[in-house]
């Protein structure tokens, strides 16, 4: 079987292979096909900003192509338009990842070419652009409505969330929930150390909070943490750590906390294999997602995985995930603070909310999503 398979993700080129600063390796890619002998050629950015180092993941392998294309002004080169015409002409199904433009040009093709293609629909563009700036508040409507109309005609359509995204763009297909996160087999000796881990908690110095989001995108929220830890501060409560993974400059994050008088507690990480991040969140006390916009958010499910009693805000798919004691509302860092003072209040509720989200986080794990994503797609192809 030929599958094309359309993403906005950045992969970095060195020689005849293709890597990844990402969770877009082999085995994620490998996800999306029924065996390995299928061949599937994928549709993505490159990224000319990082250079290769031996640290990245490999997203190579074997019956893998790429077309990489250097920037969102290819989309309207020709030459690449007909190298997508020719891909899809000879695929069997066309995957999609939603939103993305380079994806709305491949449902485009698809649908002039009247070829089969699914929908994996991962985020909300209305929440993502109407929070990023003025331009992005302008194309906000128009990627709704064409968001809305590629899902609504796709033979079939794999949402990240249980109920958000089906909501705002229903499908006329068929359709299932199914997170993209990738967690191996689940010991339950993780939860052990992390009850360990709590009740030694009043013995530590800080207390380290953690949040996994690249540095220079806005809406990842990382200034209401920074807000409520200057809060925190006024009251004598300084025994914080804050550590930031991800990619991008960490200069404006460093200004904000300058700003708010708390530099002292920010420890941006930067950059972690992704392979590395399960023993990073080993080592932090709670997890906090603070977005403004979300889908359904991988990072959390991770933390959850280690057991990590977990702070997030209310949108997207992150109502799904966590305890509604432990939500707070967007762009409220008074309401975050009061939720991680309550979370701190006793052991035994973080004791509590480490082993629910451990519990919780079991219904993510790789074999049974996989089977699940796998078996939608074989429905697909058969339709």
């Amino acid at each position: 079987m030929k599958i094309t398979f359309s993403l906005d993700v950045k992969l970095i080129k060195n020689n005849h292979n293709v890597y990844t600063t990402g969770a877009a390796n082999y085995k994620y890619f490998n996800e999306h096909r029924l065996n390995e002998d299928d061949l599937m050629t994928v549709i993505c950015r490159e990224d000319n900003k990082h250079k290769y180092n031996d640290t990245l993941a490999i997203s190579s392998g074997k019956n893998l192509s790429f077309i990489l294309l250097n920037s969102y002004k290819d989309i309207l080169n020709f030459k690449y338009i007909k190298l997508l015409k020719n891909e899809i002409s000879k695929s069997d199904l066309v995957i999609i990842k939603q939103p993305s433009i380079i994806g709305d040009l491949t449902c485009h093709i698809a649908k002039k070419m009247k070829k089969k293609y699914l929908v994996d629909m991962v985020g909300c563009p209305w929440d993502a652009l109407t929070n990023k700036n003025l331009v992005g508040k302008m194309i906000a409507p128009f990627m709704y409505l064409v968001t809305r109309k590629n899902v609504k005609d796709a033979e079939g359509t794999i949402y990240v969330s249980e109920s958000f995204l089906q909501k705002r763009y229903p499908t006329n297909g068929k359709s299932i929930g199914c997170s993209d996160v990738q967690l191996d087999n689940i010991k339950n000796n993780i939860i052990k150390n992390r009850e360990n881990r709590i009740i030694n908690l009043l013995n530590q110095n800080k207390i380290i909070l953690g949040t996994i989001g690249g540095l220079n995108v806005k809406y990842k929220g990382f200034r209401h943490v920074i807000k409520s830890l200057s809060y925190l501060k006024k009251i004598g409560k300084t025994n914080f750590t804050y550590q930031i993974v991800g990619v991008g400059d960490k200069k404006e994050i460093l200004n904000l906390a300058r700003k708010y008088n708390v530099e002292e507690m920010i420890n941006i990480i930067g950059t972690i294999d992704h392979k590395d991040i399960f023993s990073w969140l080993d080592n932090i006390d709670i997890y906090i997602q603070p977005s403004d916009v979300e889908g359904l958010c991988r990072s959390i499910v991770e933390a959850m995985s280690r057991g990590c009693p977990c702070i997030v805000s209310d949108v997207g798919g992150n109502v799904e995930l966590i305890d509604d004691q432990f939500i707070f509302k967007k762009k409220n860092y008074k309401d975050l603070t009061d939720k991680l003072l309550r979370l701190l209040s006793t052991k035994e509720i973080m004791i509590f909310q480490a082993k629910h989200n451990f519990t919780e986080s079991k219904k993510f794990e790789m074999k049974n999503l996989q089977n699940k994503r796998k078996n939608f797609i074989k429905e697909i192809i058969k339709k």
